[in-house]
Parts: C-alpha cells; structure tokens; sequence
C-alpha cells in the first residue's frame, strides 16, 4: 500500500539524505556542480521553525520510506490566490530511472 505523510522533525536526517542522493543524480546528468549547502539544522530551520518557508512530504510503500517531495505557495497577484509551487521529487533507488 502507497501512503504520503507530513515530513515530523523526525524525518530530517531522511530528507536531507534523499536531497544528496538527489544532488548525486543531478551530477551525473551534469544539471548541478555546485556544492549542496543543505544541512540538518537549516532543513528543520525552514520546514518547522516561523515563518515557515516550505513543507514536505514522505511517500511510502508498504510501510517503507521510498521518496519525498517539497512544496510552498506563492501568492499571485494577478489572480490574487495562492499558487501550489511543487519542487522535483526524489524516489529511493528502487524506484528511481537506473536505480
């Protein structure tokens, strides 16, 4: 069974190696070669602490943790509603092209 749950506090050091394993993907297509600035205390800092900056979310299947995702909102002004802005999402080796 899939389930999609709210990334706790607990979660931050998976998030953070799901970003490096995303970074590491990234470099080998040659889309990013800069150095991964994301730390721990800065991805708690943005998802729990106010205001807060984004949110994410952890998919699972059969009870394992197999990806996750960010998201935040943007405010149009031109529509004057808020926007769903989804950041690319990165899946565990099983599931991921190549993996």
């Amino acid at each position: 069974m899939i389930t999609v749950r709210k990334v706790s506090r607990a979660d931050v050091q998976t998030v953070v190696a799901y970003i490096r394993k995303k970074a590491e993907f990234d470099r080998g297509l040659g889309c990013f070669d800069g150095q991964l600035g994301t730390t721990p205390e800065l991805i708690e800092k943005a998802l729990f602490e106010n205001p807060i900056f984004a949110y994410s979310l952890i998919a699972a299947i059969d009870s394992k943790d197999c990806g996750f995702a960010f998201y935040h909102f943007r405010f149009s002004s031109f529509q004057a509603r808020p926007i769903l802005c989804v950041a690319p999402v990165r899946l565990c080796d099983r599931f991921w092209p190549g993996g």
